[in-house]
């Protein structure tokens, strides 16, 4: 039987698509790929060559700050990388 944080990790990972950012946003695809070229969401990591992801954790703290671009949520000391 699954204990919560095995629920809570397939509910809530802690990489996101832009797929599954894009959700999150209530947003398209789209918003989310033109966004992210002008700097306005927090930094994605790229775990492989040609996959981009974004850390669950900086995109609801980013949310929290208000949406601010990606140099002011930088500079704001919480981004996770």
């Amino acid at each position: 039987m699954p204990n919560d944080s095995d629920r809570n990790s397939r509910h809530h990972p802690l990489l996101l698509d832009a797929k599954n950012l894009s959700r999150l946003l209530s947003t398209s695809t789209a918003t989310v790929w033109r966004w992210e070229a002008a700097g306005k969401l927090p930094r994605p990591v790229r775990p492989t060559a040609g996959t981009t992801r974004w850390l669950r954790s900086d995109v609801v703290r980013w949310i929290e700050l208000g949406c601010p671009d990606r140099q002011t949520f930088e500079h704001s000391g919480d981004a996770g990388f």
